[in-house]
């Protein structure tokens, strides 16, 4: 069960890099902090 856990939450911090260096490359600021 655990190792569903860990599976799931290196996606989604995978996935939310990804999403970030996409967002900054191609320079569309609208979830800038």
């Amino acid at each position: 069960m655990y190792i569903i856990i860990y599976i799931v939450s290196q996606f989604s911090i995978g996935y939310l890099e990804f999403l970030q260096l996409y967002l900054s490359s191609h320079g569309s600021g609208m979830i800038a902090s």
